[in-house]
């Protein structure tokens, strides 16, 4: 074989081995965020999503600021777009928290301070845990239908049972 050949045969091979590995990284890279995913919160307006994903340091629950929020695309929802800015943090998509203790925490979001929830372990994944249509659940999505700009006119909430694993939601009006 021609000395030219064995060096495009060599080159390709380096080239082909360099693409799978940024496609592995890639894939570890999404998995990594969808284990920190919590939820993520839709919009009547538009396909840009809020997503919630839980901050933690060695297993611990981060107990300053237990969840990263952020702006994403319901297409791409693993890819982050920005930040929320200071309106969209105090008046809709942020949260309060309420106490905080034994690695959880307990919070409302600013779209609604009618639903305590709790940031937790639950089978040894992080949850957002509160009670759906009288049952325990964890979060899973949440929709809201824009009134305005800042101004929420109803949030539904999805979520999995967490005892029977069945899908639950409901409906919260001012």
């Amino acid at each position: 074989m021609h000395h030219t050949d064995l060096m495009y045969r060599y080159n390709m091979k380096r080239k082909i081995l360099f693409l799978l590995t940024l496609l592995a990284c890639s894939v570890c890279m999404t998995a990594q965020v969808r284990e920190s995913r919590l939820f993520r919160f839709e919009r009547s307006t538009n396909d840009n999503i809020v997503c919630y994903d839980v901050r933690q340091t060695d297993g611990k629950l981060d107990m300053e600021k237990p969840m990263e929020v952020y702006w994403s695309n319901l297409k791409d929802q693993y890819k982050r777009l920005s930040n929320l800015n200071f309106f969209e943090r105090k008046f809709v998509f942020g949260y309060n928290i309420r106490s905080k203790g034994n690695n959880e925490v307990s919070f409302v979001l600013r779209a609604s301070n009618k639903k305590l929830m709790h940031v937790r372990m639950v089978n040894g994944k992080w949850r957002v845990v509160t009670d759906l249509s009288g049952r325990k659940a964890y979060i899973t999505r949440m929709y809201v239908k824009m009134k305005s700009s800042m101004k929420a006119e109803y949030l539904d909430i999805f979520g999995k049972d967490i005892e029977t694993g069945n899908d639950l939601s409901e409906r919260l009006k001012d």
